[in-house]
């Protein structure tokens, strides 16, 4: 009876060994499978992430589209008006020049002192002298039409020089 004794005594250690190492590899699977309903959440919520990035990507080609498109109009409009700008300075150019020779003995003759001796001598200038006198003094040959903008611009050249006096006149 001793050696049934002794395997029933070892047979039952190993029994004991197994439940212990049956309840440890248990409290791993329910470890694991929790793990793995964690993962499945994870992987849910990172789908649904990447569903939002996608989305947001989108709205921002759409909007990066629209924007695009609208610099580009701005573009389009600004170098048309640079182009005419270009023109117009290309065309007030000469108006400034011929207008500038036209009125140059005009600030020689303003750049002299005028002497008044008694104040009540200086006649006063009526509304068509003062028009006359602002107005430049035609060339005896006249090229092509003037447009209004160049009269315009004329007009405005030769007022600012009358109210410059002697000091703003260039000789």
């Amino acid at each position: 009876m001793g050696l049934d004794l002794a395997l029933n005594i070892v047979l039952a250690a190993l029994l004991l060994a197994v439940i212990v190492y049956a309840i440890r590899l248990n409290r791993k699977l329910g470890t694991w499978r929790e793990g793995r309903a964690e993962l499945a959440r994870a992987t849910a919520e990172f789908v649904k992430a990447a569903e939002r990035a996608e989305a947001a990507i989108a709205e921002l080609r759409a909007a990066s589209d629209a924007s695009g498109r609208l610099l580009e109009d701005q573009t389009r409009k600004a170098l048309s008006l640079k182009d005419d700008l270009e023109i117009l300075v290309d065309r007030a150019e000469p108006a400034a020049d011929r207008l500038s020779d036209a009125l140059r003995p005009r600030a020689v003759a303003m750049s002299q002192p005028i002497v008044v001796r008694e104040p009540a001598a200086v006649p006063a200038r009526s509304p068509a002298s003062r028009a006359s006198a602002a107005a430049p003094e035609a060339p005896a040959e006249r090229g092509p039409v003037r447009s209004q903008a160049e009269q315009e611009l004329l007009r405005a050249i030769a007022d600012r020089r009358k109210n410059a006096g002697p000091a703003g006149a260039r000789a």
